[in-house]
């Protein structure tokens, strides 16, 4: 994966970018969705929501 993808997964699990970021991103053309899968895929619902909690802080 590239670097951009990398970084992307360390900060989504890391709760500092929101699945909906990464949503805008492919529809953007920014990450193609094997890439979104591929940051997205080993993290849970509660993962998730924990990561979108503390970006609204």
């Amino acid at each position: 994966m590239s670097t951009l993808t990398e970084s992307l997964r360390r900060l989504f699990l890391n709760g500092k970018v929101t699945t909906e970021k990464l949503e805008q991103m492919q529809m953007d053309g920014k990450i193609t969705a094997e890439e979104f899968y591929y940051i997205t895929k080993n993290s849970t619902t509660s993962e998730l929501k924990i990561g979108k909690q503390e970006n609204k802080m």
